[in-house]
């Protein structure tokens, strides 16, 4: 079920502003080496990108998620990057 079809595009602009925000939180996380943040904010972006149409934004938060993992050699600010990037592009596809 695709249920982005309904969905207004203020409703996905205002979903891609509040991930602006959390762009801001993950640049904090990265200079405080905050891994638990970066899970925290992976996790729940992840679980709700592709509801609002956007599956390139939960790979991109799936990356924080593995960035995060000290298990794994993920690269914290490459990841960051990736998001901000990601982010960039969604909000012109809407414009």
């Amino acid at each position: 079920m695709n249920i982005t079809f309904d969905m207004p595009m203020e409703m996905r602009a205002r979903y891609l502003n509040r991930r602006a925000e959390d762009a801001r939180k993950l640049q904090a996380a990265l200079r405080n080496k905050d891994l638990k943040m970066f899970f925290e904010l992976g996790t729940q972006i992840s679980s709700t990108a592709a509801n609002f149409g956007f599956p390139q934004l939960e790979r991109a938060a799936v990356s924080l998620m593995l960035a995060a993992d000290p298990n794994r050699s993920g690269d914290l600010n490459q990841a960051v990057e990736e998001f901000a990037d990601c982010l960039v592009r969604l909000n012109a596809e809407l414009n």
